[in-house]
């Protein structure tokens, strides 16, 4: 029994039979079964139990793969107790049952009483199968005879109906289409789109490679062409519907086969035209996608081809038709005549923009016109007829002709004999008044003006284009230069035109308007002006133009400062007008209006003349009459006369800052600043700022009652006196007054005081006393914070007086220390004050204390109380300190001090001549 055996006990008998195969099948060793032959097996049984039972053997394998034979044609293994018996087992695999797998059926034998009793398992494997040929995997290319391209229709519907290709009437070709160069190299890029059944220029071939072994197998098909390159391949795939790259991999099961789909198209350009067929050979081999495992594959390759029919004769046709139709393009294109220029407009110009215009004169008139073909235009004849019927030609040339070179020799002057003489070279070279547009580059603009007309004509103006000189090849055809090539003609013009008389400065009649600039003029023709325009211009070239259109109640200007009225005059006037009405219906010209443009003096300084330029309503852009003034106006800039302060010195607290300034033309002035500063030009600060206005009129409610307006000699004068600045603080200071241009880049004008002395207040009694003396009361005139109440001193409480005696403390026998109070007080008031205590301590506070301790005697310590105000001005409090050594033998260590009428207990202590202090005193709080 082998190992795989399990034993089924059934209940209340533990003897189980026996079973045993042979030859035994284990799974360390399986045999190996050859498919679709007979394998017998014999399955040995032993009843081990006490009673006579019946045996059953089955597997788990197909019905179809084993066969149970029992003795005697039985349909089971009848044994007696402790007897054996054999079963024969058939195993017989079909022919494709995969050789890649062990097999591991379980036997399981059972008994008519206990039922299944035993199972056995068992292990083969199948012997490999390459087919009768031995081949492995076969090729199979259907169809066998030559393809013949391009398809005929029938050929198209038997294979888009055909039951064996169903994707053949649509293949989509979405990856790959490549030629097979049969050297086993990838295949290239090519085009993408679909590959319709219908499409005569493919053959479609149906290959099946077919699995004959029993194992799995994955091949390549590879096609190799006799001319590489000569056609294009796909591989579809119908099962999956798109197309594989190639080489395309196949994977076969045992015993199975795979269909797929070989489109070929040789390509066209490889040979377009095609006077007989032509035969395209290509082959399919099959190769093993694992060499590795040494597995048998047909090497036959088969041979295929498709044959290339000869070009139709409707192609020949065409390109025989095509060949004439392009050589008779030709012959018209050698023998016809360039086109002749064309004016596309002639006008008179209504909005010009010509460059020309400034230097034209009153009477002039611009002509504009366009032509188009320039390369071939020689020259235009402009002429222009008036009504007594006089005309004027005029010719623009717009080539130069080139200077040939004379030949010699006899061949070039016989040629030029057979084909007719050809045209003179020339370049093409248009006048300054014409320019070509950068858009177009065979079309030009040209603009003329015309200065010799007289307005009391019409005029009717006529424009011919003449082309150059051409030929064709050999002479056929000629071109004469003198053939007008196109006219055109403009209607009757005629001149009734506002024009400008009299245009000049006039004088400046009202006071009130300092500087003011009026022109007068006088204008014909109102009624057809649309608008006027100012010209204003300095020596610099610096222009300013005020324009003024003519509106129903009258000339609205773009600038308020500037005005302009129109009005007719009083009293007749003879006009010298030169624009005359032809129309019948006027007898006679209309009389001038006289014209003034005011402006206000609001320009910079500086010399100018002024332009005027009328505009009609049919020519707004151009302006039908210009004229400039002959003389000159100047206008002059304002200037800082004088700039003082009412006084030198000023009180604080109690005076105002007072200032005195002289400015001509404060009208040309935007802003006054007036600015403070120290002596050593710091500390700078805007005290007062005044905006001006620009009208005269208005200076006075703006400076107010401190300033009047003046003119003296034409110029208008600003004179403020006493004008209220500011209140300042005890000091010295310099003011600056500044005052700003109202013109655009016009330079600041400065000027400036002496020093000015603002004051503290001061003591107008006698007293003791004085700056730099000794205690006391302020001296007359002394800045009121040295006076002796805002000013003290003390020593123990003791103020020191003037021409204070010192102050003596006695020391102890035994050296003990003597501690005294030094205090101060000035009464600053919030003033800008410096208070010191010399050689003590340095600057202090303005008030405070601190202890001295006396400890050496003979001593002599003078102490200094000094105070210095804003102007430098410097007060003093003077206290001398003297040490003694008592003679008492008290040895309280406590001063006595003595006054200015001696020492409180009568002695007068010998003073050194040198006295040293022997520590320095303390800082104050």
């Amino acid at each position: 029994m082998s190992s795989q055996q399990l034993r089924v006990i059934a209940s209340g008998d533990d003897r189980v039979p026996g079973l045993t195969v042979t030859p035994p099948m284990r799974r360390e060793t399986p045999p190996q079964l050859q498919p679709g032959q007979a394998t017998r097996l014999s399955v040995r049984i032993e009843n081990a139990s006490n009673r006579v039972d019946r045996y059953y053997l089955s597997c788990d394998l197909k019905q179809e793969w084993y066969r149970v034979v029992y003795p005697n044609q039985s349909d089971s293994l009848l044994l007696n107790p402790n007897r054996a018996g054999d079963i024969e087992l058939i195993l017989q695999p079909p022919p494709d049952a995969t050789s890649d797998l062990v097999y591991s059926p379980t036997l399981r034998l059972s008994s008519r009483v206990e039922g299944e009793i035993l199972t056995d398992i068992i292990y083969f494997k199948i012997a490999r199968f390459y087919g009768d040929t031995g081949e492995g995997v076969r090729l199979e290319v259907r169809p066998q005879k030559p393809l013949k391209l391009p398809q005929s229709s029938p050929q198209i519907d038997a294979e888009r109906l055909g039951p064996e290709s169903p994707h053949s009437a649509t293949v989509p070709l979405s990856l790959t289409v490549s030629s097979q160069n049969g050297r086993g190299k990838p295949p290239q890029k090519a085009k993408r789109g679909f590959i319709k059944g219908q499409n005569a220029k493919w053959g479609k071939f149906d290959l099946e490679a077919v699995n004959c072994s029993n194992t799995k197998r994955g091949v390549f098909v590879k096609t190799e062409f006799e001319r590489e390159g000569i056609c294009e391949q796909v591989f579809f795939d119908p099962e999956l519907d798109r197309v594989v790259d190639y080489p395309p991999e196949v994977e076969l099961l045992p015993g199975k086969s795979k269909t797929f789909q070989l489109w070929v198209k040789p390509k066209t350009w490889k040979s377009p035209l095609r006077r007989k067929e032509k035969t395209l050979n290509f082959s399919l081999q099959l190769a093993n996608s694992q060499p590795y495992l040494d597995l048998p594959i047909s090497e036959s390759e088969l041979k295929r081809s498709i044959v290339w029919k000869r070009s139709p004769w409707w192609i020949w046709f065409l390109l025989i038709a095509s060949g004439l139709g392009l050589l008779g393009w030709f012959l018209i294109i050698l023998l016809k005549l360039p086109a002749l220029p064309q004016i596309r407009s002639f006008e008179i110009a209504t909005d010009s923009e010509s460059t020309h215009a400034s230097t034209a004169s009153q009477h002039g008139i611009l002509l504009t016109w366009e032509i188009d073909r320039v390369q071939q235009l020689d020259s235009v004849l402009l002429s222009y007829q008036d009504t007594a019927g006089q005309t004027q030609e005029r010719r623009l040339k717009f080539r130069e002709e080139i200077p040939s070179k004379s030949s010699n020799t006899i061949i070039p002057r016989f040629l030029s004999k057979l084909f007719s003489s050809p045209p003179k070279k020339s370049e093409f070279s248009p006048p300054e008044t014409c320019q070509i547009p950068e858009e177009n580059s065979d079309q030009i603009t040209c603009k003329l003006q015309l200065k010799d007309l007289q307005i009391a004509k019409d005029y009717t103006f006529e424009l011919k284009a003449f082309p150059v000189a051409a030929r064709t090849l050999f002479g056929v055809r000629q071109r004469n230069p003198e053939l007008v090539a196109d006219v055109r003609r403009t209607a009757t013009v005629s001149f009734d035109a506002p024009q400008i008389n009299n245009f000049n400065l006039a004088p400046d009649e009202n006071n009130d308007s300092i500087e003011t600039v009026n022109l007068t003029w006088n204008l014909s023709h109102r009624e057809k002006v649309s608008r006027i325009e100012i010209l204003m211009k300095d020596q610099q070239g610096k222009t300013q133009l005020y324009r003024h259109r003519q509106t129903r109640a009258g000339f609205e200007s773009d600038a308020e400062a500037a005005k302009l009225t129109c009005d007719v005059p009083d009293r007749e006037t003879s006009p010298s007008s030169s624009f005359v009405s032809n129309s019948p219906e006027v007898e006679t010209a209309t009389p001038p209006e006289v014209c003034m443009w005011t402006a206000r003096s609001i320009f910079d300084p500086g010399i100018y003349s002024f332009e005027i330029a009328v505009f009609s309503h049919t020519s707004d852009r151009e302006a039908v009459d210009r004229q400039t003034t002959q003389t000159t106006l100047a206008l002059e800039e304002p200037r800082i006369q004088t700039f003082t302060t009412s006084q030198t010195t000023y009180v604080a607290t109690e005076d105002e800052i007072l200032a005195n300034w002289e400015i001509d033309r404060p009208h040309r002035l935007q802003t006054l600043v007036v600015t403070q500063r120290s002596p050593q030009g710091s500390d700078r600060q805007d005290l007062l700022r005044l905006e001006l206005p620009d009208n005269p009129n208005e200076l006075s409610n703006t400076i107010g009652q401190s300033c009047t307006l003046n003119e003296t000699n034409g110029t208008l004068k600003l004179l403020c006196e006493d004008f209220p600045i500011a209140t300042l603080p005890i000091g010295e200071y310099i003011f600056e007054l500044s005052a700003v241009p109202r013109y655009n880049g016009g330079t600041p004008l400065t000027a400036e005081t002496s020093t000015v002395t603002v004051e503290p207040q001061r003591n107008a009694r006698g007293g003791a006393g004085g700056t730099g003396g000794a205690a006391g009361g302020a001296a007359a005139g002394e800045d009121i914070l040295f006076a002796e109440e805002n000013f003290e001193l003390k020593i123990n409480d003791k103020a020191v007086g003037e021409n204070p005696a010192p102050f003596l403390f006695a020391i102890g026998p035994k050296g003990a220390p003597t501690a005294i109070e030094i205090a101060w007080n000035v009464n600053v008031g919030g003033r800008d004050a410096k208070v010191e205590l010399l050689p003590l301590i340095g600057e202090v506070n303005p008030s405070g204390s601190f202890q001295y301790v006396l400890r050496e005697a003979p001593f002599q310590q003078t102490v200094t109380l000094q105070v210095t105000n804003e102007l430098g001005e410097v007060a003093t409090r003077v206290a001398v300190i003297q040490a003694y050594r008592s003679q008492g033998s008290t040895g309280s260590g406590e001063a006595e001090e003595g006054l200015e009428s001696g020492i409180s207990d009568g002695e007068k202590p010998t003073t050194p001549e040198n006295l040293n202090p022997f520590e320095a005193p303390p800082q104050a709080d």
